[in-house]
């Protein structure tokens, strides 16, 4: 079940992610985390910020536990960050490394809208889009 989440959760999120605490933070107390509640546990996040980019929501990180990955729990927090939405175009990023995610969001439909340089030396930021 994906829900929102809430302080309690801090702990589950950063097992999955322990590298990010202050950013994590602030979006549990912000609201902009939404977590996917496996009912042993939070098997994984995904943090939107609405209007963030060019005044539209982007998905600024999806992460899974590393046991549960390649599963569809990606696809899941993906899928439910798109119908919660605040704009009617959703944006996210990601290396052109990370195969992984360039898979899923090729699969969910979401459309390239250009690349970055220069953020990660020798490894560009692509950009996509998708409509909510």
């Amino acid at each position: 079940m994906v829900r929102r989440g809430v302080q309690v959760d801090r702990d589950a999120i950063l097992a999955i992610d322990h590298d990010r605490h202050a950013a994590l933070d602030t979006a549990l107390a912000s609201g902009h985390c939404l977590v996917l509640d496996a009912g042993d546990g939070i098997a994984g996040f995904v943090v939107t910020v609405p209007k963030a980019f060019f005044g539209r929501d982007f998905v600024e990180l999806l992460m899974v536990d590393r046991a549960r990955r390649r599963t569809g729990l990606g696809r899941c927090l993906l899928q439910a960050a798109v119908r919660s939405a605040s704009t009617s175009r959703v944006f996210t990023s990601t290396n052109r490394s990370n195969a992984p995610m360039r898979a899923l969001l090729d699969g969910e439909g979401w459309s390239l809208s250009g690349e970055l340089c220069g953020l990660d030396e020798g490894d560009p930021e692509l950009v996509y889009f998708i409509d909510a």
